[in-house]
């Protein structure tokens, strides 16, 4: 096998059936594990949006807010009060990359900003300044571990699918312009010579897919770009005449 398809898509995680046969969605912490069982080495890879890009926005907000450093967190298990999906099977803990990456900035900057207050410097000159740049550095973060979640598990194609009971909404909105710029961001990083192929990711975001039913999406479209990555003669590059769609050149 060439490389791995993964599809974002609005179903929760867990095991679903069709009326015939089960199917999986997972959760986005099935993408970071480093080893996992053979018969979950599967070519194409379901996973909920809300462990990527949660639609519950709180924590997120929480993290913005207390990134200004005016005051500390009023909630002492603020760090795991995440909104993200879980999977049922694995216990309650909510979570998603998104939220992971927002709240490690903010670690970061608080243990940068205490080193400074223990050794006398100006510390409050430089949390307005952390402040102002938080939101593009957190984001900068996220971007970043999602490259590593593709790359990681030889992901070479991503399929966004949402779900058209949610089509409309500002959360749709905001988790395709948030793929079109890390796909935008890969390009240039590409394109721009970058030496370490870890810094950014080669896999095609693909056209988005509107679905009714998901079986539409899990015995149609996802099974037509799998045959399409098939037939890559090499992991990750397609022929020059291939109909791998994905360039989003008119959006």
């Amino acid at each position: 096998m060439d490389g791995k398809l993964l599809i974002l898509c609005d179903e929760m995680p867990g095991t679903h059936s069709d009326g015939q046969k089960e199917y999986k969605i997972r959760d986005s912490r099935f993408l970071a594990v480093p080893m996992r069982h053979p018969e979950d080495d599967v070519d194409r890879i379901f996973v909920s949006w809300d462990s990527i890009i949660p639609e519950d926005r709180a924590f997120i907000e929480q993290c913005k807010y207390y990134a200004r450093f005016t005051e500390k967190p009023k909630d002492p298990l603020f760090g795991i009060s995440r909104r993200g999906s879980t999977d049922p099977a694995d216990g309650t803990l909510k979570d998603s990359v998104q939220e992971a990456s927002y709240y490690d900035t903010f670690e970061r900057n608080f243990n940068y900003l205490y080193r400074m207050m223990k050794s006398g410097e100006d510390w409050q000159g430089e949390a307005m300044e952390l402040g102002v740049q938080y939101p593009l550095d957190a984001d900068e973060r996220f971007f970043s571990d999602l490259v590593r979640l593709v790359n990681n598990n030889g992901i070479v194609a991503i399929l966004p699918c949402f779900s058209e009971e949610k089509e409309g909404q500002a959360i749709t909105k905001y988790r395709r312009d948030m793929l079109e710029i890390w796909k935008n961001r890969n390009d240039m990083r590409r394109k721009s010579g970058f030496r370490r192929t870890d810094e950014y990711s080669t896999a095609q975001v693909l056209d988005f897919e509107t679905y009714s039913d998901f079986e539409e999406i899990l015995y149609g479209r996802s099974s037509e770009e799998i045959m399409k990555i098939y037939s890559m003669p090499i992991f990750g590059e397609p022929t020059n005449n291939s109909s791998h769609s994905g360039d989003h050149e008119e959006r």
